[in-house]
């Protein structure tokens, strides 16, 4: 009966010869444990009750859906 060893010596390795492997893919920002999604432009800006505000379209997301953010 034959048994293999998954142990093998250092000098049997060879050094790799080639483009460096790709890290893994960036993972979406999130914001409070949800996925954050990305600003393309601002859109407006204005003041309301003393606070200015902009007008952000997000990525993916026609400009109907933008959104007015504290600054």
């Amino acid at each position: 009966r034959t048994r293999i060893h998954n142990v093998f010596h250092v000098g049997v390795l060879k050094k790799y010869h080639g483009p460096p492997p790709e890290g893994p893919p960036m993972l979406p920002p999130l914001f409070q444990g949800r996925v954050h999604p990305t600003p393309i432009q601002a859109l407006r800006a204005r003041i309301a009750r003393g606070i200015q505000q902009v007008l952000i379209q997000w990525e993916g997301q026609p400009a109907s859906a933008a959104s007015w953010e504290d600054v």
